[in-house]
């Protein structure tokens, strides 16, 4: 059975901060079990967002077939604390996102590419990698769909950086009292700075060892 997208993510969320963009993509990288992840933000200026683009970036398991079929899949959720429903947040501000996995299947690496937008029909390309040692997700976002952004904090990497730590404050305590690790990157690069707003080129690093 085939949704429209396009219908869903305006009846499921109608009115989605911003923010959401970025806890939906460190959630799942949670839950791919990452360890690091490096979020960069580019834009030439504030009053100029069809210019925006983000790379989000994780070294968790990647998109392995079971994940991947949730995705295509509306609120098919692995469990009641997940809706199966987020990543329609991407596309109420960006109309395409291009995402690549590398995951291990049968001891081999495989290289997994798709293109997220209204149209998905869970089309994908999966090919097989030589020499590579190491797995994770990219998400790059392009083409600015919504009419503005309310607010510096959106693409800030302090602001980010502090609404992501205190979305995420319980899961994090308990990933290091478990004993592993987790990383958090922000960088933002642009062309017209606002020092006023804290609108500069800079990065905003956070580990566990902040807690």
């Amino acid at each position: 059975m085939k949704i429209d997208l396009r219908t869903a993510k305006n009846r499921f969320f109608p009115n989605p901060s911003f923010e959401m963009i970025y806890s939906e993509a460190m959630a799942n990288a949670l839950d791919a079990n990452a360890s690091a992840l490096h979020i960069d933000i580019s834009i030439d200026s504030f009053d100029n967002p069809d210019s925006l683009t983000i790379q989000i970036q994780d070294n968790g398991e990647g998109f392995l077939d079971e994940n991947y079929s949730r995705f295509c899949s509306l609120m098919n959720a692995v469990d009641k604390s997940h809706k199966g429903l987020g990543r329609l947040v991407y596309l109420k501000y960006f109309s395409t996102i291009e995402f690549e996995s590398i995951f291990q299947k049968n001891q081999k690496f495989k290289k997994r590419v798709f293109t997220f937008n209204e149209k998905f029909d869970g089309e994908k390309k999966d090919q097989e990698l030589d020499g590579a040692n190491s797995t994770g997700a990219s998400l790059l976002f392009k083409s600015f769909c919504n009419e503005q952004l309310k607010t510096y904090d959106n693409v800030v990497p302090g602001a980010i950086k502090t609404y992501l730590v205190n979305y995420f404050l319980p899961r994090l305590y308990t990933i290091k009292q478990s004993g592993k690790e987790f990383e958090l990157t922000i960088s933002l690069r642009t062309q017209k700075e606002n020092k006023d707003k804290n609108f500069v080129n800079s990065e905003e690093g956070f580990s566990l060892n902040e807690l």
